[in-house]
């Protein structure tokens, strides 16, 4: 390991930071409290450049997708990203900053774990093996949890990235080794095991949870995780071949497949999901794609007006067509779709056809649970369910740490933040759960981030050029802004970001 003259002490101000290249690594440096540190330079989720994130006191958020990190230590505090960063040993004489780089850097490194211990006799289960039951997998063994953990899931596929199926994976950009959160060796060496199994009913009382092939076990705690199913089309012909949902690698398997031979796609439904089908479907060579929902302007509701236009302009840019402010009334065919009739009377041919119309939280087999109208699990601000029984994910109607309304949010990264802090809590850390909810979509190339959650905003105000993706958008209500969504301005939504993290909404003045 040798040392290396990197930099100047004048170069890395305090609260600066600076990428360098030492051989051929990224070092990050990085200033606080007066002292200078060194670490892995690329955000272990999708390879970020940390040095264009946004540094508050101790806390580093990547500019892509919000994951922070603790550069006192490098820590991981909140996903997406799964690691920590790589620390490397640092300092400063005569006015020069030193790195020293073993022989073979790696850029990160996974959270230290525990392990299952002899004489421990604790058993825990997670029921749910998405987003949300890995990461309280994963978090229970961090936080030093040395009983017996079981991770229980239906897929024989591990855990994956679920966000990439609509997005990278269905284009044909990302392959399917991408998609694993952790291979197949990490379960072993945290000794959690990987149940494959249907699960048919869980008694929240007595912990119990039903196998569908007539087992049971009983735990000394649980997690539910069961995570949400797709809404299916209650019309005729929706059974056809060639009808998709897209929930699963398997469904993204079947949809791929069905592209390759297909020009005409039509996708039912204008949510996150059906538009990213859309641009992905239309980057992997579908000549005439299509999307068909009953609003007037996709993402009016939850981004607002010009924001919308602003999306759908983007994809009539790349060739999607649409039929809005209508429905599907049937799809026709033989043993697969042939065409989709419309309710305003128009039939559209179609070699596929992608439903997105939405989720529906997964807990019929929920037992003893305070079941809200949605199908949700109402919970307190620990995610409590019952005594020893927590829940995270999107099956979790929590209060909203901002504005106490009762909420559930189907976003990936809140799914990872609440199967931690569900985790903490089932090993008597009592904390509330309040966590900045943020998401993304990319679509055509062009990444659109949304941070808050701003159900019901009476008014936006915008910055920058939304038909060029080039701008900031804040949803306010009653004066206060509840939430941003930028494209090309990731520093804005980190700033509001750190904003929701430390107090109250802010005054409309910050959208000044």
């Amino acid at each position: 390991m040798a040392r290396r003259n990197v930099a100047r002490s004048t170069e890395i101000p305090n609260g600066g930071m600076k990428q360098i290249t030492v051989g051929s690594t990224d070092v990050l440096l990085v200033r606080v409290d007066g002292r200078v540190a060194a670490y892995g330079a690329h955000c272990p989720h999708y390879g970020a450049p940390l040095a264009e994130g946004t540094l508050e006191g101790s806390r580093l958020l990547c500019p892509w997708h919000q994951a922070v990190f603790d550069v006192r230590d490098g820590d991981l505090l909140e996903p997406p990203a799964l690691d920590c960063l790589a620390a490397y040993p640092c300092g400063e004489a005569d006015d020069q900053i030193w790195v020293e780089l073993p022989a073979d850097p790696s850029p990160s490194h996974r959270p230290r774990m525990a392990s299952r211990q002899p004489g421990e006799d604790r058993k825990i289960a997670v029921v749910g093996a998405g987003a949300a039951g890995f990461a309280a997998a994963q978090e229970l063994r961090r936080a030093g949890f040395a009983g017996s953990l079981v991770l229980i899931g239906a897929e024989a596929d591990a855990p994956y990235d679920r966000p990439n199926l609509s997005k990278a994976y269905l284009s044909g950009e990302a392959p399917p080794e991408w998609l694993p959160l952790r291979p197949p060796e990490f379960y072993d060496e945290a000794d959690i095991e990987r149940r494959v199994a249907r699960v048919e009913a869980v008694g929240v009382t007595e912990r119990t949870v039903r196998f569908g092939d007539g087992t049971s076990e009983t735990y000394d705690g649980l997690i539910l995780a069961t995570g949400a199913e797709p809404r299916r089309l209650d019309v005729p012909g929706a059974d056809l071949g060639s009808v998709f949902t897209l929930r699963s690698l398997r469904d993204a398997e079947r949809i791929a497949a069905a592209a390759e031979d297909a020009q005409r796609a039509v996708v039912v439904g204008a949510s996150f999901i059906g538009m990213e089908v859309a641009s992905s479907l239309r980057e992997r060579g579908i000549d005439q794609v299509t999307v068909v929902a009953p609003e007037e302007i996709p993402f009016a509701r939850l981004l607002g007006e010009v924001v919308g236009r602003a999306v759908l302009a983007l994809h009539e840019q790349h060739g999607v067509s649409f039929h809005l402010g209508t429905t599907v009334e049937r799809f026709d065919g033989d043993d697969r779709v042939r065409s989709v009739t419309l309710a305003d009377g128009k039939r559209l041919e179609a070699d596929l056809v992608v439903v997105g119309v939405g989720v529906t939280p997964r807990t019929r087999m929920v037992e003893g649970a305070d079941i809200a109208q949605d199908g949700g699990i109402n919970v307190d601000a620990r995610l409590l369910v019952a005594d020893g029984v927590y829940t995270a994910g999107d099956i979790a109607r929590f209060p909203d740490p901002w504005t106490g309304a009762s909420v559930r949010i189907e976003h990936w990264r809140v799914a990872l933040q609440q199967g931690q802090t569900a985790a903490r809590n089932l090993l008597g850390a009592e904390r509330s759960y309040r966590r900045v909810p943020f998401f993304w979509t990319r679509q055509h190339g062009t990444s659109i981030g949304v941070v808050g959650h701003a159900a019901g905003f009476d008014a936006v105000r915008i910055h920058g050029r939304p038909q060029e993706m080039d701008f900031v958008a804040y949803l306010l209500s009653n004066g206060r802004v509840h939430g941003a969504v930028a494209a090309g301005r990731g520093d804005r939504l980190a700033a509001f970001h750190e904003m929701l993290q430390r107090g109250d909404l802010p005054s409309a003045s910050i959208a000044d």
